[in-house]
């Protein structure tokens, strides 16, 4: 009797992933980031990760080189930081990255990053650079744009009065305000897409969050993702996309032997036609 059930083996979740820049030329005035990596986890295991950064100069006409250092700083700091816990790590960072673009050469930077390890990823974002997630045929945004969220409410309206002077941005002052980076979590899952965009497409992207209309029907979230960045009218424009491939691979079917029912018939009708042999002699 052979069986109709079909055997899985789960595995470890596998990304895809990729970066899109709107111009490559000297007007471009942002640098992505998107690379491997390893970090110490709570058991001081190194475990594989995937790092992810968009940043954004704000000065007219300054191109990407800062925008660029300020990544490079990013990437040093996180893997050469000791926090197991990731929100820390990217806080700490950040911090870090916020103090060599000050001390070096200040200007207003945004910046948005993602470090995916195993199912889980976790976000940070300072400034007008988002992050965007592509579920079930619906665009969500992670992040927030903090200079959007200091209104709303007695809590809100008194953090704005605490903050005043204060930037959302990297690099403009020798530290950066308490509550930033932003620091989202989130479990991946199969089939998910993530995208992290610079502040002129997450404003086109804000608008389109609560419809699938974004994404035509046999198309990906990465190639709308794409087009938009190659048609933007903006220097600024870059992105970089994580997509979360399936998780579950189907095994070969066993060989129909081993599926039968074990049968003792022949050894039963040797040992008779032994025993009879005997009685016999």
């Amino acid at each position: 009797m052979s069986s109709s059930l079909q055997l899985v083996v789960e595995q470890p979740l596998r990304f895809s992933t990729d970066a899109f820049q709107a111009s490559d030329s000297g007007t471009a005035q942002s640098a992505v980031l998107l690379t491997d990596i390893s970090l110490i986890d709570a058991g001081m295991t190194a475990q594989p990760a995937t790092l992810m950064a968009v940043a954004t100069d704000h000065a007219e006409g300054a191109g990407s080189e800062r925008a660029a250092r300020a990544l490079e700083s990013f990437r040093t700091a996180v893997i050469d930081g000791t926090q197991t816990d990731m929100a820390a790590r990217l806080k700490s960072a950040f911090r870090t990255d916020n103090a060599d673009v000050y001390g070096s050469d200040p200007g207003e930077i945004s910046m948005v990053a993602l470090v995916a390890r195993g199912k889980y990823a976790s976000f940070a974002a300072v400034g007008d650079n988002q992050a965007f997630l592509y579920r079930a045929d619906r665009i969500n945004q992670v992040t927030r744009n903090q200079r959007n969220d200091r209104s709303g409410g007695r809590r809100s309206e008194q953090r704005t009065l605490e903050s005043q002077g204060a930037s959302p941005f990297l690099g403009v002052q020798e530290r950066l305000e308490s509550r930033l980076p932003t620091i989202f979590d989130m479990t991946l899952l199969p089939l998910d897409a993530v995208a992290l965009v610079s502040g002129a497409m997450a404003d086109s992207l804000s608008a389109g969050s609560t419809t699938s209309a974004l994404v035509a029907p046999g198309q990906t979230f990465s190639g709308l993702i794409q087009r938009q960045v190659s048609t933007i009218a903006d220097d600024s424009g870059a992105a970089t996309v994580l997509e979360v491939l399936p998780v579950r691979e189907p095994m070969s079917e066993p060989a129909a032997e081993m599926l039968t029912t074990p049968t003792y018939l022949p050894y039963v009708l040797i040992a008779l036609v032994v025993l009879t042999s005997l009685i016999l002699v």
